[in-house]
Protein backbone atom coordinates (compact mmCIF):
# COMPACT_ATOMS: atom_id res chain seq x y z
CA UNK A 1 0.00 0.00 0.00
CA UNK A 2 2.62 2.21 0.67
CA UNK A 3 4.53 1.65 -2.79
CA UNK A 4 1.57 2.12 -4.65
CA UNK A 5 1.00 5.68 -2.57
CA UNK A 6 4.60 6.28 -3.34
CA UNK A 7 3.82 5.82 -7.06
CA UNK A 8 0.71 8.00 -7.09
CA UNK A 9 2.81 10.58 -5.45
CA UNK A 10 5.52 10.34 -8.64
CA UNK A 11 3.36 10.62 -11.18
CA UNK A 12 0.68 13.07 -10.75
CA UNK A 13 -0.78 13.20 -7.13
CA UNK A 14 -4.58 13.60 -6.90
CA UNK A 15 -4.70 13.58 -11.29
CA UNK A 16 -2.50 10.08 -11.28
CA UNK A 17 -3.20 7.72 -13.98
CA UNK A 18 -2.39 4.85 -11.36
CA UNK A 19 -5.13 5.77 -9.20
CA UNK A 20 -7.13 2.35 -9.75
CA UNK A 21 -3.97 0.16 -8.27
CA UNK A 22 -4.94 1.83 -4.75
CA UNK A 23 -8.54 0.18 -4.89
CA UNK A 24 -7.43 -2.77 -6.38
CA UNK A 25 -4.52 -2.75 -3.63
CA UNK A 26 -7.21 -2.75 -0.97
CA UNK A 27 -9.01 -5.36 -2.59
CA UNK A 28 -6.22 -7.82 -3.51
CA UNK A 29 -5.12 -7.24 0.84
CA UNK A 30 -8.67 -9.80 1.46
CA UNK A 31 -6.58 -12.13 0.00
CA UNK A 32 -3.62 -12.34 2.82
CA UNK A 33 -4.74 -10.79 5.66
CA UNK A 34 -7.94 -10.59 8.15
CA UNK A 35 -11.16 -8.79 7.85
CA UNK A 36 -9.61 -6.27 11.01
CA UNK A 37 -6.71 -5.73 8.61
CA UNK A 38 -8.49 -4.89 5.65
CA UNK A 39 -10.55 -2.57 7.34
CA UNK A 40 -6.99 -1.38 8.36
CA UNK A 41 -5.62 -1.39 5.15
CA UNK A 42 -8.69 0.51 3.38
CA UNK A 43 -8.87 3.32 5.58
CA UNK A 44 -4.78 3.75 6.01
CA UNK A 45 -5.44 4.21 2.18
CA UNK A 46 -8.47 6.64 2.39
CA UNK A 47 -5.80 8.68 4.70
CA UNK A 48 -3.04 8.35 2.59
CA UNK A 49 -5.07 9.54 -0.36
CA UNK A 50 -6.37 12.66 1.82
CA UNK A 51 -2.33 13.13 1.95
CA UNK A 52 -2.05 13.42 -1.05
CA UNK A 53 -4.45 15.60 -2.07
CA UNK A 54 -3.02 18.02 0.55
CA UNK A 55 0.32 18.00 -1.23
CA UNK A 56 -1.28 18.45 -4.55
CA UNK A 57 -2.73 21.42 -3.93
CA UNK A 58 -0.26 23.10 -1.62
CA UNK A 59 -2.22 23.25 1.45
CA UNK A 60 -0.93 22.01 4.76
CA UNK A 61 -4.41 21.46 5.86
CA UNK A 62 -6.87 19.46 3.84
CA UNK A 63 -10.29 21.19 3.61
CA UNK A 64 -13.57 20.31 2.06
CA UNK A 65 -12.89 22.35 -0.50
CA UNK A 66 -9.60 20.69 -1.18
CA UNK A 67 -11.59 17.14 -1.45
CA UNK A 68 -14.18 18.55 -3.87
CA UNK A 69 -12.55 17.14 -6.79
CA UNK A 70 -11.04 14.04 -5.57
CA UNK A 71 -14.91 13.07 -4.00
CA UNK A 72 -14.99 10.23 -6.65
CA UNK A 73 -11.89 8.35 -5.71
CA UNK A 74 -12.37 8.73 -2.02
CA UNK A 75 -15.40 7.12 -2.94
CA UNK A 76 -14.27 4.97 -4.78
CA UNK A 77 -11.55 3.69 -1.71
CA UNK A 78 -14.73 3.42 0.91
CA UNK A 79 -16.05 1.04 -1.65
CA UNK A 80 -12.75 -1.28 -2.16
CA UNK A 81 -12.82 -1.19 1.36
CA UNK A 82 -16.05 -2.55 2.65
CA UNK A 83 -15.78 -5.01 -0.52
CA UNK A 84 -12.17 -6.09 0.92
CA UNK A 85 -14.12 -6.69 4.23
CA UNK A 86 -16.73 -8.86 2.84
CA UNK A 87 -14.53 -10.61 0.48
CA UNK A 88 -12.36 -11.28 3.93
CA UNK A 89 -15.28 -12.63 5.95
CA UNK A 90 -16.84 -14.98 2.76
CA UNK A 91 -12.86 -15.93 1.99
CA UNK A 92 -12.50 -16.98 5.99
CA UNK A 93 -16.11 -18.69 6.11
CA UNK A 94 -15.38 -20.85 3.24
CA UNK A 95 -11.70 -21.95 4.01
CA UNK A 96 -13.27 -22.72 7.28
CA UNK A 97 -16.25 -24.51 5.48
CA UNK A 98 -13.65 -26.72 3.36
CA UNK A 99 -11.47 -27.41 6.72
CA UNK A 100 -14.34 -28.93 8.07
CA UNK A 101 -15.08 -31.25 5.20
CA UNK A 102 -11.65 -32.07 4.88
CA UNK A 103 -11.62 -33.67 8.50
CA UNK A 104 -15.47 -34.88 8.26
CA UNK A 105 -16.33 -38.69 7.41
CA UNK A 106 -19.20 -37.82 4.73
CA UNK A 107 -21.25 -40.99 5.97
CA UNK A 108 -21.44 -40.49 9.25
CA UNK A 109 -20.72 -37.14 9.86
CA UNK A 110 -17.90 -38.06 12.28
CA UNK A 111 -14.14 -36.80 12.16
CA UNK A 112 -11.89 -38.75 9.81
CA UNK A 113 -9.00 -40.62 10.27
CA UNK A 114 -6.88 -37.37 9.14
CA UNK A 115 -7.64 -35.90 12.83
CA UNK A 116 -6.13 -39.09 14.67
CA UNK A 117 -2.54 -38.55 14.57
CA UNK A 118 -2.54 -35.06 15.78
CA UNK A 119 -5.33 -35.69 18.31
CA UNK A 120 -3.37 -38.70 19.51
CA UNK A 121 -0.37 -36.93 19.96
CA UNK A 122 -2.45 -33.54 21.83
CA UNK A 123 -3.99 -36.14 24.38
CA UNK A 124 -0.60 -37.82 24.83
CA UNK A 125 1.11 -34.54 25.72
CA UNK A 126 -1.11 -33.64 28.28
CA UNK A 127 -1.22 -36.73 30.28
CA UNK A 128 2.41 -36.59 29.81
CA UNK A 129 2.35 -33.29 31.52
CA UNK A 130 -0.62 -33.40 34.08
CA UNK A 131 -0.12 -37.57 34.85
CA UNK A 132 -4.17 -37.48 33.56
CA UNK A 133 -4.51 -40.42 31.75
CA UNK A 134 -6.44 -40.97 28.34
CA UNK A 135 -7.92 -44.44 26.57
CA UNK A 136 -8.75 -45.46 23.21
CA UNK A 137 -11.62 -47.72 21.82
CA UNK A 138 -11.09 -49.27 18.95
CA UNK A 139 -14.57 -50.82 17.51
CA UNK A 140 -15.42 -52.96 14.66
CA UNK A 141 -19.49 -53.52 13.46
CA UNK A 142 -19.67 -57.43 13.43
CA UNK A 143 -20.93 -59.28 10.73
CA UNK A 144 -20.86 -55.94 7.88
CA UNK A 145 -19.77 -58.22 5.13
CA UNK A 146 -22.57 -60.77 5.54
CA UNK A 147 -24.74 -57.21 5.61
CA UNK A 148 -23.62 -56.53 2.45
CA UNK A 149 -23.62 -59.53 0.89
CA UNK A 150 -26.90 -60.84 1.64
CA UNK A 151 -29.22 -57.31 1.76
CA UNK A 152 -26.93 -54.62 0.30
CA UNK A 153 -24.52 -52.28 0.26
CA UNK A 154 -27.23 -49.68 1.44
CA UNK A 155 -28.04 -51.40 4.15
CA UNK A 156 -24.19 -51.69 5.46
CA UNK A 157 -24.69 -47.97 5.10
CA UNK A 158 -27.21 -48.10 7.86
CA UNK A 159 -25.35 -50.60 10.51
CA UNK A 160 -22.46 -48.40 10.07
CA UNK A 161 -24.69 -44.78 10.09
CA UNK A 162 -26.14 -46.34 13.40
CA UNK A 163 -23.10 -47.61 15.05
CA UNK A 164 -21.98 -44.11 14.67
CA UNK A 165 -25.03 -42.58 16.25
CA UNK A 166 -24.82 -44.95 19.27
CA UNK A 167 -21.02 -43.48 19.71
CA UNK A 168 -22.55 -40.47 19.64
CA UNK A 169 -25.27 -41.06 22.05
CA UNK A 170 -22.61 -42.05 24.83
CA UNK A 171 -19.41 -40.24 24.38
CA UNK A 172 -18.64 -36.74 26.02
CA UNK A 173 -18.19 -33.49 24.63
CA UNK A 174 -14.63 -33.82 25.09
CA UNK A 175 -14.31 -37.08 23.91
CA UNK A 176 -13.52 -37.30 19.70
CA UNK A 177 -14.75 -40.14 18.41
CA UNK A 178 -13.90 -40.97 14.75
CA UNK A 179 -14.16 -43.65 11.76
CA UNK A 180 -11.34 -44.57 10.54
CA UNK A 181 -12.43 -46.94 7.84
CA UNK A 182 -15.04 -49.20 6.49
CA UNK A 183 -17.15 -50.58 9.89
CA UNK A 184 -14.03 -49.04 12.45
CA UNK A 185 -14.07 -46.41 14.61
CA UNK A 186 -11.89 -45.27 17.01
CA UNK A 187 -12.82 -43.27 20.14
CA UNK A 188 -10.41 -41.00 22.03
CA UNK A 189 -10.80 -40.42 25.84
CA UNK A 190 -9.44 -37.90 27.94
CA UNK A 191 -9.05 -38.02 31.69
CA UNK A 192 -10.41 -41.69 31.44
CA UNK A 193 -8.67 -44.82 32.81
CA UNK A 194 -8.76 -48.13 30.72
CA UNK A 195 -11.34 -49.56 33.25
CA UNK A 196 -13.63 -46.27 32.76
CA UNK A 197 -13.23 -47.11 28.47
CA UNK A 198 -14.25 -50.28 28.84
CA UNK A 199 -17.68 -49.32 30.91
CA UNK A 200 -17.73 -46.20 28.12
CA UNK A 201 -17.77 -49.25 25.89
CA UNK A 202 -19.98 -51.37 26.55
CA UNK A 203 -22.86 -48.35 26.90
CA UNK A 204 -22.35 -47.84 23.05
CA UNK A 205 -22.40 -51.68 22.28
CA UNK A 206 -26.26 -51.30 24.54
CA UNK A 207 -27.14 -48.53 22.67
CA UNK A 208 -26.49 -49.97 18.85
CA UNK A 209 -28.24 -53.11 20.49
CA UNK A 210 -31.36 -51.70 21.85
CA UNK A 211 -32.25 -49.48 18.32
CA UNK A 212 -30.95 -51.87 15.88
CA UNK A 213 -29.86 -55.78 17.06
CA UNK A 214 -26.54 -55.15 15.67
CA UNK A 215 -23.21 -55.36 17.74
CA UNK A 216 -19.68 -54.29 18.09
CA UNK A 217 -16.64 -55.85 19.04
CA UNK A 218 -14.49 -53.43 21.18
CA UNK A 219 -11.04 -53.07 22.22
CA UNK A 220 -9.94 -50.97 24.72
CA UNK A 221 -6.83 -49.64 25.89
CA UNK A 222 -5.11 -46.68 28.27
CA UNK A 223 -1.93 -44.74 28.97
CA UNK A 224 0.16 -45.40 31.04
CA UNK A 225 3.49 -43.75 32.47
CA UNK A 226 5.84 -44.78 29.43
CA UNK A 227 3.31 -45.96 27.10
CA UNK A 228 3.91 -44.02 23.58
CA UNK A 229 0.55 -43.10 21.45
CA UNK A 230 1.63 -46.03 18.92
CA UNK A 231 1.80 -48.43 21.70
CA UNK A 232 -1.76 -47.37 23.24
CA UNK A 233 -2.97 -48.10 19.31
CA UNK A 234 -1.17 -51.54 19.41
CA UNK A 235 -2.47 -52.82 22.70
CA UNK A 236 -6.05 -51.05 21.88
CA UNK A 237 -5.76 -52.77 18.24
CA UNK A 238 -4.61 -55.91 20.14
CA UNK A 239 -7.55 -56.13 22.79
CA UNK A 240 -10.46 -55.61 19.54
CA UNK A 241 -8.24 -58.92 18.09
CA UNK A 242 -8.99 -60.26 21.17
CA UNK A 243 -12.46 -59.77 21.44
CA UNK A 244 -13.01 -61.00 18.10
CA UNK A 245 -11.23 -64.52 18.58
CA UNK A 246 -13.94 -64.78 21.90
CA UNK A 247 -16.53 -64.33 19.80
CA UNK A 248 -17.48 -60.94 18.86
CA UNK A 249 -20.38 -59.08 20.78
CA UNK A 250 -18.18 -58.31 23.82
CA UNK A 251 -15.60 -55.28 25.11
CA UNK A 252 -12.54 -56.50 26.09
CA UNK A 253 -9.94 -54.18 28.08
CA UNK A 254 -6.16 -54.35 27.71
CA UNK A 255 -5.12 -53.01 31.73
CA UNK A 256 -1.40 -52.91 30.71
CA UNK A 257 -1.25 -50.97 27.21
CA UNK A 258 2.53 -50.36 27.76
CA UNK A 259 3.56 -53.99 28.15
CA UNK A 260 4.27 -55.99 24.51
CA UNK A 261 1.61 -57.65 23.01
CA UNK A 262 2.73 -60.95 23.97
CA UNK A 263 1.69 -60.08 27.31
CA UNK A 264 -1.50 -59.79 26.84
CA UNK A 265 -3.82 -61.06 29.62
Amino acid sequence: MALVGFLLALTGGASSPYFPLYPLAVIGSAFAVRPGATLITGVAAIFGWVVIVGIDTGQLRVTPETLDGASLRLAALGVATIMGVVLTQSLKRSTERLTELALTDPLTGLRNRAVLPDTLRLFHSLAERTARPYSVLALDLDGLKTINDSIGRDAGDRAIVAAADAVRAVVRATDVPIRTGGDEFIVLLPDTRTDGARIVGERIRAALAVHTGATLSIGAAGWAKGAAPAAVLTATDDALYRAKREGRKRTVAWLEAYLPADRLP
